[in-house]
């Protein structure tokens, strides 16, 4: 797990039958990350961790998947970037404190669940399960070279 500290536990496991299809990230006003809910299918789980007044979503395409996780953390996680196997990113929050990288340990496994733990004020560590998707790419990434998508609610502002 990355991050430090203690709280309460969360998490979100792998469904059984729909790969990750959205990420939604919960961010307070202090700049925290408050907690983190992926839509699987067409259904979102709660939230790991808690949610508050900024509310950001990362919708994939069909047959998109998660293949790696930045961020960083300082008492609380203030950054996550997750990459797609399109050549896609979306960002949320602010990058400070210690950076950390996530990915699968072996080619083809795509992020499949989270788990970590949490206080009042945000997500103090989280963790990140890897498997092998359910279904396989619908569809082929863009041969062009495309522009990466970054959304972070610090860039609205």
């Amino acid at each position: 797990m990355y991050g430090a500290g203690r709280g309460t536990s969360c998490s979100v496991p792998q469904s059984s039958d729909s790969d990750i299809t959205g990420i939604r990230v919960s961010m307070g006003l202090a700049g925290h990350i408050k907690g983190v809910s992926l839509r699987q299918g067409s259904v979102w789980s709660e939230m790991c961790g808690k949610k508050d007044v900024i509310n950001q979503e990362f919708i994939l395409r069909p047959g998109e998947h998660v293949i790696s996780v930045y961020g960083t953390s300082k008492n609380y996680f203030r950054y996550l970037v997750f990459s797609t196997d399109f050549g896609r990113s979306a960002s949320f929050g602010r990058k400070e404190g210690r950076t950390f990288t996530a990915y699968p340990d072996e080619p083809g496994r795509v992020l499949t669940g989270i788990f970590g733990q949490y206080s009042f004020l945000g997500l103090k560590r989280l963790g990140f399960k890897w498997g092998q998707p359910l279904v396989q790419a619908t569809m082929t990434p863009p041969t062009t070279k495309q522009k990466t998508t970054k959304e972070s609610w610090c860039d609205m502002l």
